[in-house]
């Protein structure tokens, strides 16, 4: 808190003159400062609002410091824009849509706010559902490539259906076509997220994505292009996968 008044005090000019009500950040101002944030792939900047009792359903401010790096990384630059937006001493909630390089995504934004001294800072909700997909999605790829099929049991439904069958099916197909494979690598060349966004339905998502799967190495390389079409539903703080996994 300290430091973030410091802060404000810098911005202000420091010239003893203590700064106006209008330079602290108001609920309309947060909402510019997301948008400006992702476009210019500035963490810091989305940081400096973020309260650091920050708390979501995948944790604190050290987690959504490593997820934004992380989307930035692989994304570039984001463009936000929010649809239906509703702005309140409590929060900013509306349909959002971001796209990066080769991903967009679709879903409701609840941003939880909270009033501090220095202005109002987010409390909770940035990209919660967004970046709880994209962890599902990279636990999947990281299971595959490490090889170590249990990497992804905890993100696969006990309700799973598929075309060849329930949660166990294949689970146990995984792990015979790990065993089978030396090295294995999921290469994802576009990714188009839909979060259902009705407030009496069970949050569920579709992921389409095209991609190219690599398994093995020299001579028994094999290489397959394709587009899939997945779904998972939030079961508590996870994302699970429901179907399409085959």
């Amino acid at each position: 808190m300290i430091k973030r008044l410091v802060l404000l005090l810098a911005v202000c000019g420091f010239t003893g003159s203590a700064c106006r009500q209008d330079d602290f950040p108001t609920p309309q101002k947060l909402l510019q400062v997301l948008k400006d944030g992702c476009a210019s792939r500035d963490t810091g900047l989305l940081l400096a609002h973020v309260d650091i009792h920050y708390q979501d359903d995948l944790g604190g401010p050290g987690r959504l410091e490593d997820d934004l790096r992380r989307m930035f990384t692989v994304y570039g630059k984001l463009r936000v824009d929010l649809l239906d937006a509703t702005v309140s001493p409590e929060g900013i909630k509306g349909h959002s849509v971001v796209a990066g390089k080769r991903m967009k995504y679709a879903g409701p934004l609840d941003l939880k706010i909270a009033k501090m001294p220095t202005g109002y800072l987010i409390s909770s909700g940035l990209w919660t559902e967004f970046r709880g997909i994209l962890r599902t999605l990279r636990e999947r790829r990281l299971a595959l490539e490490s090889g170590v099929p249990s990497r992804m049991e905890r993100f696969v439904s006990d309700q799973y259906r598929g075309e060849g069958g329930d949660r166990e099916d294949f689970l146990s197909r995984l792990r015979n076509d790990l065993a089978a494979v030396q090295a294995t690598a999921l290469i994802v060349d576009d990714l188009n997220i839909h979060v259902n966004s009705g407030s009496d339905e069970r949050p569920c998502a579709t992921v389409i994505q095209s991609y190219l799967l690599i398994q093995g190495v020299g001579e028994r390389k094999l290489e397959n292009r394709d587009r899939e079409r997945l779904t998972l539903c939030k079961e508590g703080s996870l994302w699970r996968f429901v179907g399409g996994l085959g």
